[in-house]
């Protein structure tokens, strides 16, 4: 299952990835390993240069790569980004209401 990448890791498996609205570039979860160190890779992938259609392909320098040694860690963050998330961007709050502004009617001239 683990395959050599010919590239940085030793070791790459692919776990998922999340093709931006856009379709311009993806994200890519890779568990991987260097030197005997397990790894969580994630980074933003893009086509390569010319092509217009097809897989992502070529990784980015704009990602992270996490020891899997610090997964609890990882994981408490993971929950406190969505807890944090989910009461500032709305989906514990309750929607305001906006206050319809009332339209100014128009004088006839006789």
């Amino acid at each position: 299952m683990a395959k050599a990448t010919g590239g940085f890791w030793d070791k790459q498996i692919f776990i998922d990835e999340i093709v931006a609205s856009t379709k311009k570039h993806s994200i890519k979860t890779h568990l991987c390993e260097k030197d005997g160190r397990k790894y969580v890779d994630i980074r933003k992938y893009v086509r390569p240069k010319g092509k217009k259609s097809g897989e992502f392909t070529q990784h980015t320098t704009k990602g992270i790569a996490i020891p899997l040694e610090k997964k609890e860690d990882l994981t408490k963050l993971i929950g406190d980004l969505m807890v944090v998330g989910s009461q500032v961007f709305g989906e514990d709050k309750k929607k305001k209401k906006k206050k319809k502004k009332k339209k100014k009617k128009k004088k006839k001239r006789a």
